[in-house]
């Protein structure tokens, strides 16, 4: 925008100048034509004619100088345009990357719950092996002591004789 402004404030001191001129140009062909009118020298009327010449000139500069201001600052525009369009496609691929980044998350959460889950469920079982494991071999070891038990109790009965 401070370029925009830049040639804008350039453009019309542009033309103010160019009014200027053509003020100067108006008063000095009235003057060329109340001179010649007076019959002034033509020493004068050369003089004011060549200024007139050099004022002419600097306008046509001038006018060219802003028309190419414009063409530059149409040229501006047209780039602010259409980088405006390129910032608001840009903004509208974020938003859906941040769509697709915030599912994809929400997903990866959800498939870290699932695996957590699995993996105490298996833990779970594990354990639930080993602990059926030590109770089979305690209940053979109790089994064995229970078999043996009557044969130790008889062998440890006191005698009566």
């Amino acid at each position: 925008m401070k370029e925009s402004d830049a040639v804008t404030e350039v453009a019309q001191a542009s033309f103010e100048f160019i009014a200027r001129i053509n003020r100067m140009a108006t008063r000095y062909e009235r003057r060329v034509r109340d001179l010649e009118r007076s019959g002034a020298s033509n020493e004068r009327i050369e003089r004011l004619e060549a200024q007139l010449g050099e004022a002419v000139r600097s306008n046509q500069r001038l006018s060219d100088l802003v028309a190419k201001l414009e063409h530059h600052r149409s040229g501006l525009i047209k780039e602010r345009d259409s980088l405006s369009t390129k910032l608001k496609e840009s903004e509208a691929s974020c938003n859906g990357l941040k769509l697709t980044l915030s599912s994809e998350t929400r997903r990866l959460r959800d498939r870290r719950d699932e695996y957590g889950h699995h993996e105490r469920i298996n833990a779970f079982h594990e354990v639930a092996g080993r602990v059926q494991r030590l109770l089979a071999k305690h209940k053979s070891h109790a089994e064995a002591v229970e078999a043996s038990r009557e044969k130790l109790l008889e062998y440890n009965q006191a005698c009566d004789s």
